[in-house]
């Protein structure tokens, strides 16, 4: 005859089934947040910064421009409710959620532009076309990334 199993070995087992059949608590899932990139392009050949090599490409399919530099890059979380600031007086008023995001660029106190954009994952969004006195032109790109947790 077999001795009967001890007590602590049966609550043992008893909380391992537990943990085993008790439903996982999901996983939230990152909110997306929007990346602002500003970007002085030209039209003369010359260098462009690495981290811009893909939008690069794209610009180059489609405009002018030839060489890019990343001038500044800012990341907020969506919903937005911010105002960025940038270099040369230029400011990015972000209001709204990803399917309706709410977009001015100012100079000083004049307003270039005003927007609402929808964002797409893998799309990004090129707004500005802002002279920078030096023969350049100042874009910014709009584009989705993960974001931190709520």
């Amino acid at each position: 005859m077999k001795p009967p199993l001890s007590i602590p070995l049966i609550l043992s087992a008893s909380a391992i089934i537990a943990l085993l059949v008790v439903p996982a608590v999901p996983v939230q899932a990152m909110e997306p947040a929007v990346r602002v990139r500003l970007i002085r392009a030209s039209p003369e050949t010359g260098a462009t910064d690495p981290a811009l090599v893909p939008l690069a490409d794209l610009l180059r399919q489609n405009m002018t421009f030839r060489s890019f530099r990343l001038m500044d890059s800012q990341t907020v979380p969506l919903p937005a409710a911010r105002t960025l600031q940038f270099p040369g007086g230029l400011r990015l008023t972000l209001n709204g959620p990803v399917e309706s995001l709410d977009v001015t660029l100012l100079r000083g106190r004049h307003t270039i532009l005003k927007t609402r954009a929808v964002l797409h994952r893998q799309a990004p969004l090129f707004i500005g076309g802002v002279p920078d006195g030096a023969g350049g032109t100042l874009l910014f790109s709009l584009d989705l990334v993960e974001g931190n947790p709520p």
